[in-house]
């Protein structure tokens, strides 16, 4: 069973960095390190090395899922995150405003509201982050 665990865990690292390939965005060590391993492991292995690595869906594909998911909930905490690893994955910012007004629809004026202010910040950092780069 150890030798199933690793692997996941190696699958999980490699879908990690194919989302967030500069190591900015998620930091899961962070989260495990003396704190809870555990959830560290359980994350790595069951959402990114299984659900995450299965092909039937693409990465991207996944990103738009979650995105409409994370924000007809309004999961706004993890949001963030997920636009930037979407942006990874080539989700351009048009298609993030048409799933939002998609999510509006079905979720909610609210929900759909709240996440696209978090997708502007999003959009405006990076931006900003751009114009610094080019300075």
């Amino acid at each position: 069973m150890a030798d199933a665990d690793s692997d996941a865990a190696a699958a999980g690292r490699s879908v990690l960095r194919r989302l967030d390939p500069s190591g900015d965005i998620v930091s899961l060590e962070a989260l495990g390190e003396g704190f809870a391993p555990s959830m560290l492991r359980i994350t790595l292995e069951t959402a990114f090395g299984t659900v995450l690595a299965d092909d039937r869906l693409s990465l991207r594909e996944r990103e738009i899922a979650t995105i409409a998911i994370l924000a007809a909930a309004g999961r706004l905490d993890h949001l963030e995150n997920h636009l930037l690893m979407a942006a990874n994955v080539g989700v351009e910012p048009d298609e993030i405003i048409a799933l939002l007004e998609h999510v509006a629809v079905y979720a909610g004026w609210p929900a759909a509201l709240s996440a696209l202010a978090v997708a502007r910040r999003v959009s405006v950092d990076a931006l900003r982050d751009e114009e610094e780069e080019r300075v």
